[in-house]
């Protein structure tokens, strides 16, 4: 008989024993709670038999993670017994993983087992999962929960009682997550789960810098990743149910039937829009390491409740929601349009297209990413400790490059500076200083150092932009390596650069995030106003003729020289000739089975029939102005219009009259300097100008902090 037919002979018989120890491993636990007396040896069952269990070879590692015996822990099953923690192992890379009990009662309290595992005892990851005993068991053996902590429960909340004693305090969104992910059938044996909050001492503080440091290991040899969002509530059964219709829109071609949408209520509209707005301001979506664990999870679930879908189609929702709020005129003031401040928020945040992006840099853990970008990702989020910010994200970028290592004793205003300092030092890229906007330098950080405290002002410019796709040519020195030198208290840094000019004059006032649509199509009427008045001013005395800023956008998208100026500010995408099917709408759809879908006006008209009330007045103003209203919601809330001599740019709310535009070595966007005694403070990234066939004025100065 060989290997593979004796290993199948004996498979049942080893699942049948493991179901067996667990299930008298609870009841002995049961038992001990009631008579307080210690338990039997049975509260620590015996480890699942494996290869070294039988004469070699006969049986493969089904599950590493059962190959270790059950940590130790108080006697009784009481809240106020903590569960005491034995020490990992750090020279085996050596983490815990959570056996969490199965139970037949929904209200039966949460139980499981604590064991250990050594990650150098894993296999190599495996593109796809392998095949043991003829069924799909991924080598790895556990899963990993993404979720937010949420608020820890009061004395005597909720716990995880581990067997053999003892119980682990956990937040009441986490307690939610493992009733919903725990199976009901009482034969069935643990679901082996990775979850940081437990498996992680919080208490010890070198542990978690080792913890931490093994993360992207962690996820990356993760069966998958389940993404928990959240219990119902907010209508999410709805929302749910709306990401996966929008995400399949009704197919057309040649062939097939006409598609006609069925009739859907203004109010049902109404509903819908709050319901998936909803959805996407849950918690889950601003916490920072959810960024790690979507980015490097091999298989990725989300669950809401009992409903599920992927983050493909919850990107398609996100985009639909969008483009819906893009045609409708919403006023934040009319009684039935309340949770406008709510839908744009969610529109702008434009979360799920965030993770998808990170997911696909970083080639499901193939890849690293650079620690600029992890960082401009992580300034949005929200995180129980600041340092989170960014170790929260470290595991993403290439240890050999930045060198830095996770350390929960700097302070938080140190380590951002450090951050930045690596990322200037490693890379010589300047684009790091777009996340600053710290002129006034709260919080003991220099001006260029990355404000990580506090929410962003304005969304940054992008700085992976090129001509083909935006029209924009960027600046000579963008490509060029920085050239830079700090101080030895490191709180100065000197950059090269070339001066562009001074701000002679600003315009509107700056709006924000949560204004309406209709205070965005103001604000954008008034950009385009200031726009055509410095493009037709009077000739100066040099000759010199306005500039027009038509670099390749399409003239039937915007239709004058001062829209397409703002157009090319707000990095408005132009269209693709060799696609121009797949353009018309604003979104992208998945459809199960047969991957993308082209973008047509059908798919966009179907989105709005689930979501846009007809009583609020669908915008049809053409594929320009939506265009252009998206780009002001995305890039103009924060900042304000103005001119720097005869050039029209953005500027950072906080820019004065008088400040400095400047091109620096190094950096994709210009940036507005403020001149002071030594030096320059620096207010912020600015928009793209004009052609760069002009004259610079080379210049090396100083961006200076308090030393």
């Amino acid at each position: 008989m060989d290997i593979q037919a004796f290993s199948k002979l004996i498979e049942p018989i080893v699942t049948r024993m493991d179901a067996i120890e667990q299930r008298l491993g609870r009841i002995e636990t049961a038992l001990s709670g009631l008579t307080n007396v210690n338990p039997s040896p049975f509260a620590n069952p015996r480890p699942t038999p494996t290869a070294s269990s039988f004469p070699p070879p006969v049986v493969p590692q089904k599950r590493p993670c059962h190959d270790t015996n059950p940590e130790p822990g108080p006697a009784l099953r009481n809240p106020s017994a903590r569960y005491q923690y034995r020490p990992v192992d750090v020279s085996k890379n050596e983490i815990r993983i959570l056996g969490l009990d199965p139970c037949i009662n929904p209200s039966d309290p949460i139980t499981g087992i604590i064991l250990h595992l050594s990650l150098d005892s894993l296999p190599a990851r495996h593109r796809q999962p392998r095949f043991v005993f003829g069924s799909p068991d991924n080598v790895h053996g556990y899963n990993a929960l993404s979720y937010a902590w949420g608020k820890l429960s009061a004395p005597g909340g909720s716990h995880i009682f581990v067997s053999g004693g003892g119980s682990i305090a956990v937040t009441a969104n986490l307690a939610a997550a493992l009733r919903q992910l725990r199976g009901t059938d009482a034969r069935a044996a643990r679901s082996l789960w990775w979850i940081d909050a437990v498996c992680i001492n919080q208490d010890d503080v070198a542990e978690r810098n080792s913890q931490v440091a093994l993360m992207r290991r962690i996820y990356a040899s993760a069966t998958k990743v389940q993404v928990w969002l959240g219990g119902e509530a907010d209508g999410s059964g709805t929302a749910m149910g709306l990401v996966r219709k929008l995400a399949d829109p009704p197919r057309r071609g040649p062939g097939l039937p006409e598609v006609d949408h069925p009739y859907v209520p203004d109010d049902v509209r109404r509903n819908n829009l709050a319901c998936l707005a909803a959805l996407f301001q849950r918690d889950w979506w601003d916490r920072v390491w959810v960024r790690q664990e979507v980015a490097l999870g091999q298989t990725l679930d989300f669950l809401c409740g009992a409903e599920t879908c992927t983050l493909e189609e919850l990107t398609a929702a996100e985009s639909a929601l969008g483009d819906s709020l893009l045609h409708l005129r919403l006023d934040s003031k009319r009684s039935d349009m309340a949770h406008v401040p709510r839908l744009m928020q969610a529109n702008h945040a434009r979360r799920a297209e965030g993770f998808r992006d990170l997911r696909n840099k970083s080639g499901r853990g193939d890849h690293y990413i650079d620690l600029c970008t992890l960082l401009l990702h992580a300034r949005g989020c929200k995180a129980t400790e600041l340092p989170d910010k960014v170790f929260g994200v470290l595991g993403l970028a290439d240890p050999a490059v930045y060198g830095l290592k996770v350390d929960y004793g700097l302070l938080p205003k140190d380590l951002f500076r450090l951050a930045a300092t690596a990322i200037i030092t490693k890379t010589s890229s300047l684009d790091i200083l777009g996340a600053a906007q710290n002129v006034d330098r709260r919080h003991s950080l220099p001006s260029w150092a990355p404000n990580l405290f506090d929410p962003w002002k304005a969304q940054p410019f992008p700085t992976d932009t090129n001509l083909f796709t935006t029209g924009i040519a960027r600046h000579p020195l963008a490509h060029k390596p920085s050239r830079h030198r700090f101080s030895p208290s490191g709180k100065t840094l000197t950059v090269t650069g070339q001066i562009f000019g001074r701000i002679t004059h600003l315009g509107s006032p700056v709006a924000n995030h949560t204004h309406s649509n209709q205070d965005f199509t103001q604000l954008l009427t008034s950009w385009i106003s200031f726009a055509r008045t410095s493009l037709t001013a009077p000739q100066t005395p040099n000759g010199s003729a306005p500039k027009t800023f038509n670099f390749g956008l399409d003239a039937g998208d915007f239709r004058t020289p001062e829209e397409r100026c703002v157009a090319r500010l707000l990095f408005v995408p132009r269209r693709n000739p060799q696609r121009p099917d797949t353009t018309k709408g604003l979104f992208t759809f998945t459809s199960g089975a047969q991957g993308l879908v082209g973008t047509t006006e059908a798919d966009a008209s179907y989105a709005r029939s689930l979501l846009a009330p007809e009583a609020w007045s669908v915008v049809d103003d053409g594929r320009g102005v939506a265009l252009l209203l998206e780009g002001v919601r995305r890039y103009g809330a924060g900042r304000t219009v103005g001119c720097c001599g005869r050039d029209v740019g953005l500027f950072p709310e906080e820019a004065r009259e008088g400040d400095v535009v400047v091109y620096l070595q190094g950096a994709e966007n210009p940036f507005v300097l403020r001149k002071m005694t030594g030096g320059y403070l620096l207010v912020g990234d600015a928009g793209e100008f004009g052609c760069f066939f002009f004259f610079f004025f080379s210049v090396s100065r100083c961006l200076r902090a308090d030393c």
